[in-house]
């Protein structure tokens, strides 16, 4: 028996990968779920034709904001924050000048997540035990089970492999088509300027199932798809759940693990009532996401007050205002990222910059009220049909680090602290990225707001991980190839805490790669655990 701790794009990545090779699977998860009370409002839109629903409804998710945090408004879904509302009772965490996430949710913050699915480029990769051919595999196997909503474009392909041909339809909103087209007319002038795009790649269902229409555009994406066609790893998960040799263990949240002379033992306590149980397995897959997976790693090791670094993707934001108008109001419209730009330029900086762009969203009147164009209509209707959202993430060589350990309480569970560090120089990478966007204005079609530029505190991106690296030669506080821990045969990490960096792409496709890759080579392993383990282990 296998057991995978988390339900998140790991878990189900990595039980995916096992049950296809005829490995028995138990995933140990906490599970929480949607709460029926947010839950009435999509469904009862689920079960209507767009053209049905009730006008107050609508307007009711429409309106909502959700909380904001260091000045940066939280994603919920229909207003709940159930996949990253904490669970102190279990896992304390405390942060000092930084803010991060942990998720307790069934499919984890995949439910939530902006679902762009991107691979890593060659670049992306430098440094890591594995390169992009490793990869490969696993793009292929998990976006069989991912809707990915893309436009085939030869120029970005080259860049990011696409890793699949079944597509469905992209759907653009006019100021994005507009601007894709502006884009393409001056392709020549903006890869001189070490600019690539296209439109985003979205795990994202459009076209029509047997039980709803497909996508309606209805606007309300990043509140939540009434007709849940944004994919969570939720999705792969109820398709699991259909396979006699896979087991869901939810309602438990694992403490420690040991490896022994046959397997691997797992500590749980029930969320419920903080009951203490125990799973047994021949391997332990861990894909609960960075921060808990180093909690779990922590503990089992004993290595208390003991600082691991986190590397993370430094979050910023752009607000641009397009050169035309476009009228927005009563629009059919997808309001998740729209294109994405690529800039890679050392004068910039040395790694590349991830750039995602944002047309209209209902998100944007709440912003723009808060200002002091709600005094002023013409000018806030004005600002409201050329308002656009440019989101980047820069590499983690020029990002803040996170500074994590787990400290002991006398009474209760350890408590995971977490420190923000700053890196000199980021802001500044953060400036020249701003000044590039600024000089392609006349090739974009639209200009930053001055002063309006934003940074997000350490850990902000939610791109975090690092804490256990793979590396060629691990030593202590490292992992091999395989997801493994310097000193444990048996126990894999498949999230985002072995990676050895951060880069600016966004990271879910890339991580469920890898954990369908580090859980196939664990199949052609030794059954015992030890040395000649690991010394036969494919890369």
């Amino acid at each position: 028996m296998n057991l995978v701790v988390g339900s998140g794009p790991s878990g189900v990545a990595a039980a995916l990968a096992l049950l296809e090779r005829g490995q028995p699977v138990t995933m140990v998860d906490v599970g929480r779920a949607l709460e029926p009370s947010f839950a009435a409002a999509p469904r009862e839109l689920a079960a209507l034709r767009y053209e049905e629903w009730p006008a107050a409804t609508r307007a009711r998710l429409a309106a909502i904001t959700g909380p904001t945090i260091n000045g940066f408004p939280m994603k919920t879904s229909f207003g709940s924050d159930f996949a990253w509302r904490g669970a102190p009772e279990l896992m304390p965490v405390e942060t000092r000048g930084a803010e991060v996430l942990t998720s307790f949710a069934r499919g984890g913050l995949s439910n939530i997540w902006g679902s762009n699915v991107l691979p890593f480029c060659a670049q992306d990769l430098e440094g890591w035990p594995i390169g992009p051919a490793d990869l490969e595999p696993g793009y292929r196997a998990v976006l069989a089970h991912i809707p990915l909503s893309a436009e085939r474009d030869e120029e970005l392909e080259r860049l990011l492999p696409l890793h699949t041909a079944r597509l469905e339809p992209r759907w653009l909103s006019p100021q994005a088509a507009t601007m894709l087209g502006d884009l393409r007319e001056r392709r020549e002038a903006l890869r001189a300027r070490g600019v690539d795009f296209g439109a985003s790649r979205l795990g994202l269902r459009t076209g029509p199932a047997a039980a709803d229409p497909g996508c309606v555009r209805c606007g309300l994406c990043l509140h939540g798809c009434p007709y849940d066609l944004i994919y969570s790893s939720a999705h792969t998960l109820a398709a699991l759940e259909r396979d006699p040799r896979f087991r869901y263990a939810g309602g438990h949240f694992a403490t420690r693990f040991r490896e022994t002379a046959s397997g691997v033992e797992l500590e749980v306590l029930r969320a419920a009532d903080r009951a203490p149980a125990r799973f047994a397995g021949t391997r332990l897959f861990l894909g609960g996401g960075c921060f808990s997976t180093t909690r779990l790693v922590l503990e089992s090791l004993e290595w208390f007050a003991r600082e691991v670094t986190v590397l993370e993707s430094q979050y910023f934001l752009i607000p641009l205002l397009h050169w035309r108008r476009f009228p927005v109001a009563d629009q059919r419209l997808q309001t998740l990222s729209q294109l994405c730009l690529r800039l890679r330029d050392p004068e910039v900086t040395p790694r590349d910059v991830h750039l995602l762009l944002y047309t209209y969203s209902p998100l944007y009147r709440a912003a723009l009220d808060a200002t002091p164009l709600r005094w002023a209509p013409p000018l806030r209707r004005a600002a409201l049909e050329r308002l656009l959202a440019l989101q980047g993430y820069l590499h983690s060589d020029v990002s803040p680090r996170l500074a994590v350990s787990l400290r002991r309480n006398a009474a209760g569970p350890p408590t995971l602290v977490v420190e923000g560090r700053a890196r000199p120089g980021t802001a500044a990478t953060v400036r020249r990225v701003e000044a590039r966007v600024r000089s392609l204005s006349p090739l974009l079609r639209a200009s930053p707001i001055p002063f309006a530029t934003r940074l997000g505190p350490p850990g902000k991106s939610f791109h975090s991980g690092g804490s256990f690296p793979m590396r060629r030669d691990p030593g202590p506080g490292d992992a091999d190839a395989l997801g493994r821990p310097a000193g444990l045969a048996r126990v894999h990490l498949v999230d985002a805490s072995a990676f050895p960096t951060i880069p600016a792409t966004n990271l879910t496709l890339s991580v469920m790669a890898n954990a369908y890759r580090i859980a196939v080579a664990s199949c052609a392993l030794e059954p015992h655990a030890g040395g000649p383990d690991r010394a036969r282990a494919p890369a």
